[in-house]
C-alpha cells in the first residue's frame, strides 16, 4: 500500500513539472544582442534639412532675389583672430549685390570697384523655426583685400549669418565669421565683422 501511495506521489510530481515544460500559446519574444537600440533613432549627424530644423530656400520666397549687401571688416569683441589682426581699429566697407538663388546659391553678382575682393558663389539656407530664424549664406574671396592691419588672404571662405523674417533681413544687421585654422590643424570660424542686406540694387561696377 504504501509503495502504490509513492508511485502514485512520483507521478503525479513528474505529471506537475511537465506542466511548467508546455510551451506558452503566446511565448514572449527574447532579446537580441542589440535590439534594445534598434527602436532608437539612428544618431547620424548628416540629417536631411528638414531634419535639422532648416527650410529649403526656395519656400522662403528669398530664392531669386538681390540683395544690397554692405560688408563691414573690423576687430570685433570677444573675436578669436590673430591679436594683430586689424588691432588698429581700422574697418574695410566692401558693398556686395549678392543673388540668393531658388537653389540654395548664393552668387555675387558686383562688388565695389575699389574694394574688389572677388567674390566667388556659395550657398544659402535658411535655419531655424519663427521667430528665429537666421539666414546662413557663404562665399569664397578668391582675392582677399589688406588694408593694413586688416587684411584676409585670398581663398578666405566668409560666412553671413543674419535674422530673417519671411523675405525681410533684420535692420540691425548680421555677423561675419572667417574660416581659420588653428594650429595648423584645427578649422573654426572666427568673428571677423558685421553686415547689413537691403534688397535692391547698388551703384557697383558690373564685374
Amino acid at each position: 500500500m504504501r509503495l502504490q501511495l509513492l508511485l502514485l506521489g512520483l507521478l503525479g510530481l513528474w505529471l506537475g513539472l511537465g506542466v511548467g515544460f508546455v510551451a506558452s500559446p503566446n511565448p514572449k519574444p527574447r532579446l537580441k544582442l542589440g535590439s534594445g537600440l534598434a527602436a532608437k533613432p539612428n544618431p547620424n549627424p548628416k540629417l536631411s534639412m528638414a531634419a535639422r530644423g532648416i527650410v529649403q530656400p526656395a519656400t522662403r520666397g528669398l530664392g531669386g532675389t538681390r540683395w544690397q549687401v554692405t560688408l563691414d571688416f573690423g576687430r570685433e569683441k570677444n573675436t578669436w583672430m590673430p591679436p594683430n589682426w586689424a588691432s588698429s581699429g581700422l574697418r574695410v566697407e566692401v558693398p556686395l549685390l549678392l543673388e540668393l538663388g531658388a537653389d540654395g546659391t548664393a552668387t555675387p553678382l558686383a562688388e565695389g570697384a575699389y574694394a574688389n575682393v572677388g567674390a566667388a558663389p556659395g550657398s544659402w539656407e535658411v535655419e531655424g523655426e519663427f521667430p528665429r530664424e537666421r539666414l546662413q549664406a557663404n562665399v569664397e574671396l578668391r582675392k582677399g583685400y589688406e588694408r593694413g592691419d586688416n587684411k584676409l588672404p585670398p581663398g578666405t571662405k566668409l560666412f553671413m549669418s543674419i535674422p530673417v523674417f519671411e523675405d525681410r533681413f533684420s535692420a540691425r544687421g548680421g555677423t561675419l565669421t572667417v574660416l581659420q585654422r588653428r594650429w595648423l590643424l584645427r578649422e573654426e570660424r572666427r568673428s571677423g565683422g558685421t553686415f547689413t542686406a537691403d534688397k535692391g540694387f547698388v551703384n557697383t561696377d558690373r564685374r
